[in-house]
């Protein structure tokens, strides 16, 4: 897991941040002040500030912002030092367990400082806020965590926290010494103003947002942890859905995109079935034309159409055949009888805008060697126009 470790505090950078500072009175209450600080363009701001009881800030704090906690009160000890850092504890409990207390040290100058309390106390604290379904990214004892604040305050040598008078020099401590005043002090941190009891929440966030990483609890670094594991999980989830939403946005478009086309195509094909259907219609009619040649005795027919060749050759101008018939069909008396045709015959169907000229055409056609006779002549008014009139007639050809 430690290369998604890496990955998680490479790419999981801190927005937002709460910084709060927990009293515990002799009373037994519990009360805590906290700040909520953003991050935009390389600048903090404070969002929210306020006091609240400790469980009902629990309660009520966003779960998705983590929090950096100081502790102090009732069970915190803070004592200045002489010694160095690998005896400190020694110093200041002589013969005590190490592996029973959590404690911050400071190193300063004249002196070290140190805050402990024991382990039972901090693990209340840490499983309380676990509990509460919020992730704790530090937790510090005492006033200590102020000094993440002194170099912004170095007009102000003598601070006054509601518990604490302390003095520093360029952001260094220097004394520290316990008060219990009631006066409320007001200090500047950029275009902020803030009470003295909110610099402790302040230098706590302050500290968070900079990764300034003084308290190195195993827990608390699992939580911290944690929490950057489920940044990273849900930018891979907000990230796989915008990937799977275009995917599935593209499939869509290509889904319309070919129904459109399939709709089109149908549309045609719906338009051009009749001409299919007429086509399969006249492909049977074929068929059947040929079968039913096939079993007549039908001679000598380039013959017939060799004379009807003669026929269209010899009309004259003002004269437009419509309609030859070769081997015309009989009359039927009735459509139970067979189905005969006239061989020899051709029957013509035209228009003519002049009789004179189609009696002269029919006169010589009489005339001609191919043809025995002229049979049925009928003339009428034609549908063409009032100008012209249809005929028709029957001619006989002469056997070759």
């Amino acid at each position: 897991m430690q290369w998604l470790n890496t990955i998680a505090t490479g790419t999981a950078r801190l927005q937002q941040i709460a910084g709060a500072h927990l009293f515990l009175s002799r009373e037994g209450g519990r009360r805590v002040y906290y700040v909520v600080l953003r991050k935009k363009n390389h600048q903090l701001f404070l969002v929210e500030k306020g006091e609240l009881p400790w469980e009902q800030f629990l309660g009520q704090h966003n779960k998705n912002i983590p929090i950096t906690l100081s502790v102090d009160g009732k069970g915190i000890l803070t004592k200045a030092l002489q010694a160095a850092d690998e005896v400190a504890l020694e110093e200041v409990l002589p013969g005590a367990n190490e592996t029973e207390f959590y404690y911050n040290r400071l190193a300063g100058a004249p002196a070290h400082w140190i805050s402990l309390t024991r382990k039972t106390v901090a693990e209340e604290i840490m499983q309380e806020v676990t509990q509460a379904g919020l992730s704790l990214f530090d937790l510090q004892l005492g006033p200590l965590s102020i000094t993440a604040l002194l170099p912004l305050l170095r007009d102000n040598a003598n601070i006054q926290l509601p518990h604490w008078q302390l003095q520093h020099v360029d952001g260094e401590l220097r004394t520290l010494t316990p008060q219990a005043g009631t006066e409320e002090f007001f200090y500047s941190l950029g275009d902020e103003k803030f009470s003295g009891a909110y610099l402790h929440p302040y230098a706590n966030a302050f500290s968070g947002m900079l990764k300034l990483d003084v308290y190195a609890d195993t827990n608390i670094k699992q939580i911290q942890l944690l929490w950057l594991q489920k940044r990273l999980y849900k930018k891979l989830g907000v990230g796989l859905l915008v990937f799977f939403f275009s995917l599935l946005l593209c499939n869509f478009s290509l889904f319309t995109y070919l129904s459109a086309s399939q709709q089109e195509l149908d549309g045609r094909l719906q338009q051009h079935r009749h001409l299919l259907t007429q086509l399969e219609q006249m492909e049977k009619q074929e068929e059947d034309r040929n079968r039913l040649l096939a079993t007549m005795p039908l001679r000598k027919q380039p013959l017939f159409a060799y004379y009807a060749d003669l026929l269209g050759a010899s009309v004259p101008p003002g004269v437009q055949l419509d309609q030859l018939l070769l081997h015309p069909e009989e009359p039927r008396k009735n459509k139970r009888e067979a189905l005969r045709f006239m061989h020899g015959f051709v029957e013509v169907h035209g228009h003519c805008t002049n009789p004179l000229v189609l009696n002269k055409w029919l006169e010589q056609l009489e005339k001609a060697p191919w043809v025995a006779g002229i049979k049925g002549q009928r003339y009428g008014s034609s549908a063409v126009g009032r100008e012209s009139g249809s005929f028709s007639f029957t001619l006989t050809i002469t056997a070759p």
